[in-house]
């Protein structure tokens, strides 16, 4: 499974010993999160519990109607404004994932695990050599999704792996409420719920070191930002859908030669307007409009997709990147 929406997000970190949080910042990547020190257990759960308020992609984007048997809700999904998280600054400041240590005065790290009310906040326990069993019980139970041994001479190496994994499963926790209520979860004609998709996804984000992603069309298109703020586009069809826009640049008497490549799935229409997903008004925007596409074989379906800088119609000076954001974090430790 692959997520509707993908951006760097906060982590609380929890530990009673400073010089053991100041040494884990410095080798805590900071490519996909920022970090939240604390030292007082008691004060980073009203933290958590009391000061932080969760806000979610699917706040914005799915609403429940009411229909006229109170049993029936039927759910409204706008996938089309998803791209519109770009500009929300707050994005950066969501908590995905709390670090905590097994072992503190006062209150174990599972205690505090107990008592997080979140429940999409990911949980990762630090442990010493005599936590291990009761951490093992913790993760079968649920109470937590992953632990690291403190001991363990790459543990930095594993607590950065294991983030970059919460993370994943805190986007995907929303994304599949999305994915189902547009019906597209278990359908085996779009490229977003095809296995061969999914990889061909995850090694974009790889390859072109993607920070952000948010799915703009059921079929699986994307918008993605890199950690610079620069926006790329990948924009999906089926072959329905690629014989359906051929016909309509036809009948806008688009050139014969054009035509032809939207026919063999060499070129791609892709109008990308605020208000609308429909095609453009005259035959020179569908001509400014044409990206080179190629064809993509999946596990059940043939897809065609264009891959390209600048294909949505997005405003870069309202978009505060990750870098800018990440360049007012200071390490700091609440205690």
């Amino acid at each position: 499974m692959i997520p509707c929406c993908f951006h760097p997000t906060r982590v609380v970190v929890i530990d009673d010993n400073s010089e053991f949080l100041h040494n884990l910042n410095q080798n805590l990547l900071k490519d996909y999160a920022s970090y939240h020190y604390f030292k007082n257990p008691q004060k980073a759960l009203h933290f958590l519990n009391d000061v932080y308020q969760p806000d979610p992609f699917p706040n914005r984007y799915i609403k429940t109607l009411d229909e006229d048997k109170w049993e029936h809700r039927s759910l409204d999904v706008n996938i089309w404004d998803t791209y519109l998280e770009v500009y929300r600054p707050q994005r950066f400041e969501e908590i995905s994932v709390v670090i905590v240590d097994y072992s503190m005065p006062g209150m174990s790290g599972l205690e505090i695990c107990k008592r997080i009310k979140d429940p999409n906040i990911q949980k990762i326990l630090l442990t010493g050599i005599a936590d291990e069993s009761l951490a093992i019980h913790a993760f079968n139970e649920g109470l937590i999704q992953a632990y690291v041994r403190k001991q363990d001479f790459h543990m930095s190496d594993l607590l950065n792996e294991a983030v970059e994994k919460a993370q994943w499963r805190y986007f995907n926790r929303f994304s599949e409420i999305t994915l189902k209520a547009i019906a597209i979860a278990d359908s085996e004609n779009q490229a977003i719920a095809d296995s061969k998709f999914q990889a061909f996804f995850k090694s974009l984000l790889k390859r072109y070191k993607f920070r952000e992603a948010y799915l703009c069309e059921a079929m699986g298109s994307y918008l993605f930002l890199t950690k610079e703020g620069t926006a790329y586009g990948l924009v999906v069809r089926n072959e329905d859908e690629v014989e359906l826009y051929a016909e309509s640049a036809e009948m806008k008497q688009v050139k014969r030669s054009l035509v032809q490549e939207l026919q063999d799935g060499k070129k791609m229409m892709f109008h990308h307007n605020r208000y609308s997903s429909l095609t453009p008004p005259s035959k020179k925007e569908w001509e400014n409009h044409l990206y080179p596409s190629r064809a993509f074989h999946g596990a059940l379906e043939t897809y065609y997709y264009a891959f390209a800088p600048g294909m949505f119609n997005i405003d870069p000076a309202r978009v505060l990147s990750f870098e800018r954001y990440a360049e007012d974090r200071r390490f700091e430790v609440h205690s």
